[in-house]
């Protein structure tokens, strides 16, 4: 685990085991469907905590090995779960666990993951985890927008906590999830907590870049939490909302951790490109309006002159290229071409569900057209979640709304 991170929350851990979220039941029944959990998988629960994420596996009947670096959670962890004789409490990092080779069918990091020194540990992940075995990154994204409170939470935490931008789990990028987990599935669930005021407060004092009592901005910030809780309670209470995130990958499996790569394209990179759009484009443009070269050229000039291009890159070079447009309420797929040789190889749907993961941690709906003579592309788009919200005489318009 990165420097200090293992001891950031020793002196909060009474206010992280009553107050932080625990996990949908969605997460269990995903599982389960998608990737053969039952009671009899072997859960390691890396960064366990005080056992939030590691009870809801004991629930279902699973040995869990809670792997926790800080002792005060551990012991906490120990305390809370006593009663399960299928919990091992387990003193280990994320990079050095100290399990077994071999040992897991599923590996768990639930609001851990950016705490982790990444190679290292992807490497530790590998050799814990079975043939088969998958690991699951867990994040339960607390909602920054949508709402009166969530809005003005956000703007508290941004003037109060101590290192707030600077530890927040929502700096986890695609690219970096992508680099560690391969190619992975996502999953995105509803989950909320109902707080009064004291237990509002502790929400915020459970959260390791919250100032302390005793600070000298812990009284003023007691004080615009309590302005934000009066502002907005109904009946006592108020909502916190959130996005639980679950990325799933099978470590094991994987042949590339990188199966592409987006690139800025340059001058010389322009007849590849124009290659790319007349081979993908021209059956279709073909059958809807005639294809005339000259035309098709001037289109594609405004396209490569707009900036909006960037080249999809695989291992053995070029085999697409993406074309994006964003504004305030949606990211644009203009065009995304994969040439004939690359194409069910999996380059288009890894670079729409990063995309997907983007506009939802954006809180952006996501939009694209396709041609309906296109019958292949929308069967792909609405087997990833895409929804028909409009259409034209040619085209299906879709999107995914991250609400």
């Amino acid at each position: 685990m990165q420097s200090d991170s293992t001891q950031r929350f020793s002196n909060r851990v009474d206010d992280y085991v009553k107050f932080r979220p625990s996990y949908p039941s969605e997460v269990l029944s995903t599982l389960k469907s998608k990737f053969g959990l039952s009671s009899s998988s072997t859960v390691v629960d890396v960064g366990s905590g005080t056992g939030i994420s590691s009870e809801l596996f004991l629930k279902n009947g699973n040995i869990v090995y809670g792997v926790e670096p800080n002792e005060p959670m551990r012991k906490a962890a120990e305390s809370l779960l006593k009663n399960y004789k299928n919990f091992q409490s387990v003193s280990g990092t994320a990079e050095v666990t100290t399990l077994p080779s071999r040992c897991a069918d599923f590996v768990i990091a639930a609001q851990a993951f950016h705490w982790f020194s990444p190679k290292p540990t992807q490497e530790e992940f590998r050799r814990i985890l079975k043939a088969d075995g998958c690991a699951v990154v867990l994040f339960n994204d607390r909602k920054t927008m949508g709402s009166n409170f969530a809005i003005q939470y956000e703007a508290m935490l941004n003037s109060f906590g101590t290192d707030y931008k600077d530890v927040n789990h929502k700096n986890v990028s695609q690219k970096r999830l992508r680099e560690f987990m391969g190619q992975y599935e996502d999953f995105y669930f509803s989950n909320y907590q109902e707080f009064d005021f004291e237990g509002l407060l502790g929400r915020v004092k459970s959260s390791s870049y919250a100032p302390k009592e005793g600070d000298p901005i812990f009284s003023e910030m007691v004080q615009k939490v309590k302005e934000i809780f009066d502002e907005n309670q109904q009946d006592g209470l108020v909502k916190m909302e959130y996005t639980t995130q679950m990325f799933c990958s099978r470590l094991n499996q994987q042949v590339s951790m990188t199966p592409y790569q987006l690139d800025q394209p340059k001058a010389e990179n322009y007849e590849f490109l124009k290659t790319v759009y007349h081979i993908t484009l021209k059956e279709h443009v073909a059958k809807i309006w005639g294809w005339d070269e000259t035309t098709q050229d001037n289109l594609f000039n405004e396209d490569f002159e707009s900036g909006q291009i960037q080249i999809i890159n695989s291992s053995n070079g070029p085999v697409g290229y993406l074309q994006l447009k964003q504004d305030d309420v949606a990211i644009y797929i203009v065009n995304i071409l994969i040439l004939p040789e690359f194409q069910n190889q999996k380059f288009g749907a890894s670079i729409i569900k990063d995309l997907i993961s983007t506009a939802i941690a954006a809180r952006l709906m996501l939009r694209l057209g396709v041609f309906k003579v296109n019958t292949r592309a929308k069967s792909l788009y609405s087997s990833l979640g895409f929804q028909l919200y409009s259409e034209t005489e040619t085209h299906y318009l879709m999107q995914i709304n991250p609400a």
